[in-house]
């Protein structure tokens, strides 16, 4: 008898799972063209080891002596501590959430012998970023303030040594979005209302521990990085127009 109730009730169960609804994942449909994209007219500053500003079109320069600029022209210094070709902002639904794509294309490179620093060769490559949509907080930013915008990371990554016309086919599979995560997009900004520019830097990094990403290379001094601190802008930044930034939605 108990193994009759038993037989019933096993196969009570494995009807009740078959009437239970199926639900699947939304469908990930980003557009082909960005929503909005800053590509022209941003200079790249670093303030060099004795004291001068350098300046880079879409790079912001290693800090080195001002008297050795020349050098700032060779191979992987070319790279600078980060670079951009651009930098897009895709707009997409996902289930309920409204996400933003960002892409920040990038000459990246190495050398084919690195000890004997022979053979350099350079490509294309591109950091992702997926975040929730943020409210604009342009209106409400004081100027010259210095502003630190925080967005949690439903998916990021690199893909390296990609052409224009195959970025979105590169990345869009590789998306793999989170509810949680323990990195996040930071945003560094200082707003000059009156001249309309502004000054910032766009990388990523882990809520617990020291792992920057999104950029060439740390700045440091006295062997502590300024990523995540008050004083990275002192030293390293880029700068734009106020509105042409704005409007890729980051703040």
């Amino acid at each position: 008898m108990k193994k009759a109730i038993l037989f019933s009730a096993l196969i009570a169960m494995s009807l009740s799972s078959f009437s239970q609804s199926r639900h699947n994942s939304p469908i990930l449909a980003i557009p082909e063209e960005p929503t909005d994209i800053l590509e022209e007219s941003v200079t790249g500053w670093s303030y060099s080891l004795d004291g001068k500003w350098i300046s880079g079109e879409n790079r912001i320069y290693k800090r080195i002596l001002s008297s050795n600029i020349e050098q700032l022209e060779e191979d992987q210094n070319e790279l600078g501590i980060d670079n951009f070709e651009s930098i897009s902002t895709y707009q997409f639904t996902y289930g309920e959430d409204t996400l933003l794509l960002i892409l920040k294309p990038f000459t990246d490179g190495a050398y084919e012998y690195p000890r004997s620093g022979r053979g350099w060769d350079d490509w294309r490559s591109v950091h992702y970023f997926v975040i929730e949509k943020p409210k604009s907080e342009i209106a409400s930013i004081q100027d010259t303030n210095l502003r630190e915008f925080s967005y949690r990371l439903r998916a990021s990554g690199t893909v390296q040594n990609v052409s224009r016309r195959r970025t979105l086919d590169r990345i869009i599979p590789r998306i793999n979005l989170q509810e949680s995560s323990n990195r996040y997009l930071i945003l560094q900004a200082e707003v000059y209302a009156e001249s309309e520019i502004v000054r910032f830097m766009l990388y990523s990094n882990h809520q617990i521990f020291h792992d920057v990403r999104g950029v060439l290379s740390d700045v440091t001094i006295r062997g502590n990085s300024l990523f995540g601190t008050p004083r990275l802008l002192e030293y390293v930044y880029f700068e734009c127009d106020l509105n042409q930034f704005a409007a890729l939605g980051l703040m």
